[in-house]
């Protein structure tokens, strides 16, 4: 389960998106931006990557010039004209390679392939560095004055109207929205966001979310995706407070990049009949406090309510997820 390495694209040309697409399909996930604002934010989204700038692009030196200081992991390779004068300034930046804006294909994917080898080295010592020092955090801090749900009688009273409240749609969309507002409300949460899929056969989507980062609207995830086989394999939630406590590099390295592309602090699986439907992921804390233990249980609480709903609801959409699950268990 080992994720494929990101490549984050900068331009505004439509053909140079659909050109490196192909070139990298097998190699990488490429993440196409095009608003220069938006930028930084993929960045701190994706971690180590490979970042590939078409010189033409809006505030295109600029923007080299700011990676190359706030961000040491992140290798740089610029396309441009051939001899024009930005593609001769481009190989005196100090970047990882400057290249013409129609490369050979095998060259080019040498050259990225390279490229990832030695991210894969930055990630490698990144991990241990991190490892070396997350001694004291291999455990959830306990919110002050923070009652267990044990103590508290078991589950809140707003945890267990969440079924009644939500059958009263019978629009897909619609639930999917008052699902986000109300789970956003009860977990105390700043973000919210709800992937799944429909029919079986489609891909995990954004269906509804709060405050969500815009890139996650273009967000899919297939069936053989490293994330959708984690949940599969270990059936429990995604905590960033807990991720010291995972003993394989790959696997933390996984579960980091889901936190950060989707800006989450938790992520939870949502399943019908025994099958995996998608996950609920969840912002920072409305305080700025960490999730403890009880917090967790009560986020777990609420994704198994949604689930239910979701397998329950009358609508058209719901009804084939039912029905694909059948099929499934078959």
């Amino acid at each position: 389960m080992i994720p494929p390495p990101v490549c984050i694209l900068y331009t505004q040309d439509s053909d140079l998106v659909r050109r490196m697409k192909a070139f990298l399909r097998t190699m990488a996930q490429v993440r196409h931006v095009a608003e220069a604002d938006r930028l930084d934010a993929v960045l701190q989204q994706a971690g180590p990557a490979l970042l590939i700038m078409d010189l033409r692009a809006k505030e295109c030196r600029d923007l080299i010039d700011q990676v190359q200081k706030e961000w040491p992991e992140i290798l740089i390779i610029a396309l441009g004209i051939v001899k024009s004068d930005p593609l001769r300034e481009a190989e005196q930046f100090g970047i990882y390679a400057a290249e013409d804006l129609e490369p050979d294909r095998r060259r080019f994917q040498t050259l990225v392939g390279r490229a990832f080898d030695y991210l894969k080295v930055l990630q490698e010592n990144r991990e241990l560095r991190e490892t070396s020092t997350s001694v004291s955090t291999l455990e959830p801090i306990p919110r002050v004055g923070a009652v267990s749900a044990a103590a508290g009688g078991g589950p809140s009273l707003r945890l267990l109207r969440f079924p009644r409240v939500f059958r009263q749609f019978d629009n897909v969309d619609a639930l999917l929205t008052s699902i986000v507002e109300s789970v956003a409300d009860a977990a105390g949460v700043t973000r919210v966001g709800i992937f799944s899929k429909i029919r079986q056969g489609d891909r995990y989507r954004l269906r509804a979310g709060l405050r969500c980062l815009p890139e996650t609207h273009e967000m899919e995830f297939g069936e053989r995706d490293a994330l959708v086989r984690w949940f599969e394999l270990h059936a429990h939630l995604i905590s960033r407070a807990n991720l010291a406590q995972t003993p394989h590099q790959a696997e933390r390295s996984l579960l980091r990049r889901a936190l950060d592309t989707f800006g989450a602090e938790v992520i939870v699986p949502l399943y019908a009949r025994g099958r995996i439907i998608g996950w609920l992921y969840f912002g920072h804390r409305l305080t700025g406090q960490r999730f403890d233990y009880s917090d967790l249980e009560g986020l777990m609480i609420l994704a198994e309510h949604v689930s239910t709903v979701l397998e329950n609801n009358p609508g058209r959409d719901a009804a084939q997820i039912d029905s694909a699950g059948h099929r499934g268990d078959r």
